[in-house]
């Protein structure tokens, strides 16, 4: 039948019958052949009107679901109406084009009489192939983020009614998904910091991101870490708002306990720092008393003493002297610590410093048979501060004769390089391993405590001679090599500051 020829149809829509842009199909209700095909339905099938006309309505019914509509025709021709013949309820049905390609439409069927009497079907179609495929894919990202585990929230830029609110939002915030959905977010969650700048941000720049502290439904705070980016969809021109909200909760409350056990921490150590302080002032004077009536005894001031107990007296005020020396170790440690470290530095010759170092170490090194060697070439006076460059060398020293086995040798070298004053000591000792020299400096540090335990320290040797070289705006270290033994140096500026 050629668009717009009369027909013995008269439905009352004339032309408006081919002009429609949804598809119109009209058939025999007992038949089911087609009687009308208007242009809208060719463009959907690939069928022409032509050779649509006449033929079963089945051709555009995909074969597993024929026999379906066998029986809702059945039905039709028998009751006048069916299951699906109801205007008012679009049904979803499969159908198939010309080409063999299958598509979802959307049917609005419904009854009618012509002209002639003759009760027929009439199917307003609509293709809504892409949007079920649409649905279906909103559908499984929707379930995707229902997997998420943290809170994931859709609400309208504007309105701020929640239109989407997965099962994170529901863990977080204790409300389920029928509760929220069309509620104003904000008043749901109640923030407890003014959002006011939110909304023009996210209105301005399309994108926001911060830290909220909300209320959960119990009325609890739950700190979040919020990214929002607004989108807009071409299904829905109002533009909404993707939330992803990260519960940082547990981190801010280790966060302060941490800040909380740092505070402690800091405190235990000023308690330590000032204990080390008492104590070693403490200590420093019985042995004061010790050494000093020791030597008078030694020296026979009050009368003469035997060799064995000059003997002793002798042990005892090595003893004595070596107690000394590890509470000047901590004692200034604890000045370290406490920044109370004052240096007095002015030219000073350094050739006599290094031999009075020297002059004092060699008894110790006479008792292991240690050859100390010499070299020193300094022409000019650096400025320093002597005792403190002499605790610096007598720490360097007494650790390379303590740590050089028997019949070894330990060489003390000094010159200058451009600005700089470079001392180096130089044994024939144990050396230390790769992984332990950036640790040799460290605080109360021994790396061979089998050694240590037989030539004794306190480990804060090192750590202090770092402290006091920097002090003077130097550098120290060491190099080494196990078995043969270390290298223990120190570079000191010349003159001080730009002078």
């Amino acid at each position: 039948m050629a668009h717009g020829s009369s027909s013995p149809l008269d439905f009352g829509i004339g032309a408006l019958f081919w002009q429609i842009p949804e598809a119109v199909i009209v058939a025999d209700g007992a038949t089911g052949q087609i009687v009308l095909w208007n242009p809208a339905a060719e463009a959907m099938f690939g069928y022409t009107s032509e050779e649509m006309v006449g033929r079963d309505v089945e051709v555009i019914i995909p074969p597993q679901h024929r026999a379906a509509h066998h029986h809702g025709m059945h039905r039709f021709h028998e009751t006048g109406h069916g299951p699906l013949i109801d205007a008012r309820k679009p049904v979803e049905l499969p159908a198939l084009r010309r080409d063999g390609t299958q598509l979802t439409v959307e049917l609005s069927l419904s009854p009618t009489t012509g002209p002639d009497g003759v009760a027929y079907a009439m199917a307003v179609v609509r293709d809504v192939t892409a949007r079920k495929a649409s649905e279906r894919a909103l559908q499984q990202q929707a379930q995707l983020l229902d997997l998420a585990h943290d809170a994931i929230i859709v609400r309208e830029l504007h309105s701020r009614k929640v239109t989407y609110w997965n099962r994170g939002a529901e863990r977080l915030f204790g409300f389920t998904r029928a509760e929220v959905l069309g509620r104003d977010l904000v008043d749901l969650l109640r923030p407890l910091a003014p959002v006011d700048a939110i909304q023009p941000t996210l209105e301005q720049d399309g994108a926001w991101s911060g830290e909220l502290a909300l209320r959960h439904r119990d009325g609890d705070t739950r700190h979040v870490q919020a990214r929002m980016t607004v989108q807009t969809g071409a299904e829905s021109p109002e533009p909404v708002v993707l939330e992803l909200l990260i519960d940082v909760g547990d981190r801010k409350h280790a966060a302060q306990e941490l800040q909380r056990a740092y505070r402690e921490l800091m405190e235990l150590d000023r308690y330590k720092d000032e204990f080390l302080s008492v104590i070693s002032h403490e200590l420093r004077t019985p042995l004061n008393f010790i050494m000093g009536f020791s030597s008078l005894l030694q020296d026979e001031v009050v009368g003469p003493l035997n060799p064995q107990q000059l003997d002793y007296m002798g042990k005892i005020l090595n003893g004595a002297d070596r107690m000394l020396m590890l509470v000047n170790d901590l004692l200034d440690f604890a000045k370290l610590q406490a920044g109370k470290f004052d240096m007095d530095c002015h030219p000073t010759p350094y050739a006599p410093l290094v031999m009075d170092v020297v002059a004092t170490m060699e008894p110790l090194a006479e008792d292991k048979d240690i050859r100390l060697r010499t070299e020193v070439d300094v022409p000019m006076l650096p400025y320093l501060d002597g005792p403190r460059v002499i605790q610096v060398l007598t720490n360097l020293l007494s650790n390379a004769i303590k740590f050089t086995p028997a019949h070894g040798e330990v060489h003390i070298t000094a010159r200058v390089e451009g600005q700089e004053l470079v001392t180096e000591v130089t044994d024939t000792g144990l050396g230390i391993e790769e992984q332990d020299l950036p640790k040799v400096f460290e605080k109360f540090k021994q790396l061979d405590m089998t050694a240590t335990r037989q030539a004794g320290g306190t480990g804060l040797g090192l750590s202090i001679s770092k402290a006091l070289v920097e002090a003077h705006g130097g550098q120290i270290g060491v190099t080494s090599v196990p078995g043969q033994g270390s290298t223990f140096w120190y570079r000191l500026p010349l003159v001080q500051g730009d002078s």
